[in-house]
């Protein structure tokens, strides 16, 4: 161990504290000199000050004497959110304010954050995640003091990364430095379409997007807007009330990664499938244009989402997606498509359309192509028959005698054990590595092997 570098072991001590908090620092300084040695001149490790129930409820005295070996370093804060209820811990929480100027990362509640002030916190602090509600744009957190530079106010805070539980993110930390956002402003309200596209115009360079449980209202802003997220690779909206809406007002040229679902689909008389509108046929239109297509999507999961008459739709948009190799279709709209539309109408058969060669749509040349070639991970979860899913393996799996340039399938997850014989199950072993049946009864006998 004499060989690994200081700062190595600094790190790795780093992670041991963010996983198990303070307690796991003191048995490491009696592993032997050299390690306590870094511990004791290490101080952003007890920098990293947890007051909330993963702590083990310390003691203020034990956590103000961690501040205070902490001395000027940068801090990570975790508060609970009933800390700022708990009269024993008012003077760690002073304390930690004080030094508010020096937190770097912090999860903690609004009414904690509230006691700070925006202008302490935005020269350093690199992420937050508020908890139960968020400082309003009238709230005494963004008040400045008279003291304060003019040029400092200008300049942009360092906040990289940004979660908001309870409440909409006040313009102050929307700014082109994030790099990542997570919004879940909760379900008691509906908001117009208009003020997320106000939030997202406000931070085009983010990269990870994730929000949830979202209510809009139905209907789009009065004059047509188009969001421009260059960088953003990562998009996940679950809970999210007319998604296509949102979806509709976004430019993502660069997205590897989007996942939907699960989210409401509305109903013009009723709540059944064959009733329901189209939630997501205006987007998967539109993003077909070539201008919007995401063609670096790698990753494409859909769970709940979709209307029967989306499924068409859904086809000729992955037929534009070269580079998906994981694909997850998690619906029942889709089983209800195969059901009771296959016999007269095949555009929507997406069974079919992953198992042909003629799946995708015509090259450049006039020749017909695989729908998702690099497909290597199917993960479909539908009351479908099971002869479907086992025509895709044989198309697609080790040992198809399919042309070259279709990527070997080599994991599929789903109901696979209802209606195949042993013979048709050992078949689909025989075509794909992992096999992976995700219902009820095999899940039931993972646990009891277990």
């Amino acid at each position: 161990m004499d060989d690994i570098p200081a700062e190595i072991l600094a790190t790795a001590f780093e992670m041991g504290v963010l996983d198990w908090g303070i307690r796991f620092l003191p048995p490491i300084c009696l592993v032997c000199r050299t390690w306590n040695e870094i511990v004791s001149t290490t101080p952003h490790l007890w920098g990293i000050v947890d007051v909330s129930p993963k702590s083990h409820s310390p003691r203020p005295r034990l956590l103000l004497d961690q501040i205070a070996r902490a001395k000027h370093a940068p801090l990570t804060v975790f508060v609970d959110k009933g800390a700022n209820k708990r009269n024993r811990l008012d003077t760690v929480l002073a304390q930690l304010i004080q030094l508010s100027r020096n937190w770097i990362s912090a999860v903690l509640p609004c009414d904690v954050l509230e006691r700070c002030r925006w202008h302490d916190l935005k020269g350093k602090l690199q992420s937050l995640t508020v908890t139960q509600g968020c400082p309003g744009k009238d709230s005494p957190f963004f008040r400045t003091d008279g003291d304060v530079d003019s040029i400092d106010l200008r300049l942009p805070p360092a906040l990289t990364r940004l979660s908001i539980v309870g409440s909409n993110p006040p313009r102050q930390f929307l700014s082109r430095s994030l790099k990542t956002f997570t919004l879940v402003p909760g379900r008691t309200n509906h908001i117009a379409l208009s003020e997320t596209l106000d939030h997202l115009s406000s931070i085009p360079n983010i990269e990870i997007l994730s929000i949830s449980q979202l209510k809009h209202y139905p209907r789009l802003p009065d004059t047509p807007r188009i969001i421009h997220l260059n960088n953003l690779t990562s998009l996940k909206l679950s809970t999210v009330d007319y998604p296509s809406l949102l979806l509709s007002s976004l430019a993502c040229p660069s997205l590897e990664i989007l996942s939907l679902g699960p989210c409401p689909v509305y109903s013009r008389w009723g709540s059944r499938p064959e009733s329901a509108m189209r939630p997501l046929t205006p987007f998967l239109s539109q993003w077909c244009n070539p201008e919007y297509t995401p063609r670096r999507l790698h990753t494409l999961r859909i769970e709940q989402s979709l209307a029967m008459d989306d499924t068409p739709c859904l086809i000729r948009f992955l037929a534009r997606l070269p580079n998906i190799a994981h694909l997850a279709i998690c619906d029942d709209a889709v089983a209800e498509y195969l059901k009771y539309n296959t016999k007269t109408n095949e555009d929507g058969d997406i069974l079919k359309a992953l198992a042909s060669s003629t799946g995708g749509r015509r090259n450049a040349d006039g020749a017909d192509e695989w729908l998702c070639p690099r497909l290597g991970y199917l993960e479909i979860e539908l009351d479908a028959p099971f002869h479907r899913l086992l025509d895709i393996a044989q198309a697609r799996g080790i040992h198809s005698t399919s042309p070259g340039g279709l990527r070997t399938l080599r994991r599929v997850a789903g109901y696979l054990c209802r209606e195949g014989t042993d013979e048709e199950m050992e078949l689909f072993r025989s075509l794909v590595q992992d096999l992976e049946c995700e219902c009820l009864a095999c899940g039931a006998g993972f646990l009891t092997m277990t």
